[in-house]
């Protein structure tokens, strides 16, 4: 499974976050992503980037239960050791 990475990239509609824990207690952080009616999962490398994702999660579930359909999709880039997140209002998705 791919990892989210550093460099500015288009993911689409966040439509889920969850983890796993081991058996020894460590465990793994993903996210899934929708567009063009496909679904993509990645694996979340970080915490911080994790709680963007479960609120950009939760916006839209706000949107869906008001019967706009999933308004916020992201591209995803780090930098200068944070997380950004940018909707592409402006730019080709």
């Amino acid at each position: 499974m791919k990892e989210i990475g550093p460099e500015q990239t288009f993911y689409g509609y966040p439509v889920g976050v969850h983890l796993e824990e081991d058996e020894n207690g460590s465990g793994m952080l993903y996210a899934t992503f929708e567009y063009d009616d496909e679904r993509t999962s990645y694996v979340v490398p970080d915490l911080g980037l994790f709680r963007i994702l479960a609120s950009a999660v939760q916006t839209n579930a706000y949107f869906i239960k008001e019967g706009k359909g999933m308004q916020l999709k992201l591209w995803i880039a780090k930098k200068h050791g944070k997380w950004l997140t940018e909707e592409p209002s402006d730019r080709e998705s």
